[in-house]
């Protein structure tokens, strides 16, 4: 278990572990299962704090940390990286940007971690926090099953995203608040979704035409799966069509 504490009226950094016994006054609680609590104590970097917050409002995924160990001018600089690794924000002690050794060292340990903790890069130890996309559902068809498909997601914590170029089908009246539904064909849609390991896509509408072309993009992305609606018939013919 990791924890950001952060305080306002100190300049000072300062890294804690903790059994989770010992933390107990702090958070009031603790796991059954034991293991330790990691707390950083430092001064909150507003610009960083509204940064990540946007990520989580994206529900894109990221990664937000601070140098807690290293040459004295780089602890306390933070960062925060989007769902690609890219450094979107950085700042080292209140100046707008990061200094390159910090940057490259910031890059270099994050850019295959994805896990929250504590990390030890060269002279640096990076104190980070992932934080892992909205899993996504993208059903190809507004049918009846569609509908029912999008209620589950929904329930479950995913975000469901529904594809239909028919009219007919695709009405926002028949899905609830929630679904971001698209009146368009897979081909155009897809440009609209930003798919990451955590995306799921259905494809149930039963018409080659749209099923395809769909299947044919979605091999193309990152996906974690991908089905489609169909006999074993269906599926054998659909498979051959795709080769």
């Amino acid at each position: 278990c990791v924890f950001f504490f952060f305080f306002n009226d100190t300049a000072t950094t300062e890294i804690y572990t903790l059994s989770l016994h010992d933390a107990l006054p702090i958070l009031g609680s603790v796991s059954p299962c034991g293991g330790e609590v990691t707390i950083y104590v430092g001064k909150l970097d507003i610009s960083m704090f509204d940064s990540f917050c946007s990520i989580v409002e994206l529900g894109k995924g990221g990664k937000w940390g601070v140098i807690s160990s290293g040459p004295d001018e780089s602890i306390g600089s933070m960062f925060v990286m989007d769902h690609e690794n890219r450094l979107m924000e950085g700042s080292s002690n209140s100046k707008p940007a990061l200094p390159i050794e910090i940057k490259n060292s910031i890059e270099k340990g994050i850019l295959h971690s994805s896990n929250t903790g504590l990390l030890s890069v060269g002279n640096f130890k990076i104190f980070s926090t992932v934080l892992k996309p909205v899993p996504q559902l993208v059903i190809v068809g507004a049918s009846h099953i569609g509908i029912a498909l999008s209620n589950i997601a929904e329930q479950i914590g995913y975000r469901a995203i529904v594809i239909d170029p028919r009219s007919s089908f695709a009405r926002k009246e028949r899905f609830s608040d929630k679904t971001k539904l698209l009146n368009a064909w897979p081909r155009k849609a897809f440009k609209a979704i930003d798919f990451t390991p955590f995306t799921a896509l259905a494809v149930i509408t039963h018409d080659t035409k749209i099923d395809d072309q769909a299947l044919f993009l979605a091999m193309e992305r990152d996906n974690f799966y991908i089905g489609a609606l169909g006999s074993s018939s269906t599926h054998r013919d659909r498979v051959e069509r795709l080769k």
